[in-house]
């Protein structure tokens, strides 16, 4: 990788935070890094009118869960996630939808659950998700959960917000790069705060919907035709300088 870097002509990272990484770790110009923001697929994820046909097959209703989308790894936060999620008042359900690739963090997870007690149908493990159902179940949850420790981007981030569900996310790395001000930013490390998050929108129907309205906005930014453009404009002044 340090060769490859060093010869490349031009270097395109997905957010500030990846090219700040490549110039502290392998001591790269940070002229030859070019930040191009990643995009969504606006066909697929936007606001749906009837999300229950597809919800009702996974056993879940329009507006009673909290959505995590990803894998299932170690510093994607779930453990602390998981005990935030026990402490909220209401009957909300936890829905993790995200590829396993970590066995020994799922049986970790798992552990949390039976530590706090919770009843197993408050918490749904759905693993792999179909590019058609997941649209639908972001439209349905009352907000996408990622408290992640660190993201290079954190594309869950702008289809939630494409589909008009607010986010609660994370206060470092490139999350609130990606988010802006249009999510709930939390301290990943801290259990309490990713809780009050989650029931200041649960408790709050005029923040949820002011998160919503600012997603919906602030998702624009993100589109791959300004993404493709961005890129064939630089591979264009690579190849002519």
């Amino acid at each position: 990788m340090p060769h490859i870097l060093r010869k490349s002509a031009a270097i395109v990272t997905v957010s500030e935070v990846t090219k700040n990484d490549l110039e502290a770790t392998y001591k790269i110009d940070p002229d030859k890094i070019h930040v191009i923001y990643n995009g969504y697929d606006e066909a697929r994820f936007r606001i749906l009118s009837d999300p229950y046909p597809v919800l009702a097959r996974y056993g879940l209703q329009d507006g009673e869960y909290f959505l995590y989308v990803g894998s299932i790894l170690k510093h994607k936060n779930i453990t602390r996630l998981v005990r935030a999620f026990a402490m909220l008042n209401g009957n909300s359900i936890l829905v993790l939808a995200g590829v396993c690739k970590d066995r020994p963090y799922l049986k970790e997870i798992m552990k949390t659950i039976d530590e706090l007690r919770l009843p197993l149908e408050k918490i749904r493990y759905l693993d792999y998700v179909s590019d058609e159902d997941l649209p639908y179940l972001y439209n349905g949850a009352t907000a996408l959960l990622l408290p992640s420790l660190h993201e290079g981007f954190g594309v869950p981030i702008i289809e939630a917000m494409a589909c008009g569900t607010p986010v609660i996310t994370s206060n470092c790395s490139a999350m609130p790069e990606i988010a802006g001000n249009a999510a709930l930013l939390v301290d990943p490390y801290s259990v309490k705060s990713i809780a009050a998050a989650m029931q200041e929108l649960l408790n709050n129907l005029q923040h949820a919907e002011a998160l919503r309205m600012a997603g919906l906005e602030r998702v624009t930014m993100f589109k791959w035709s300004t993404s493709a453009q961005k890129l064939y404009d630089l591979c264009k002044s690579v190849s002519e300088s």
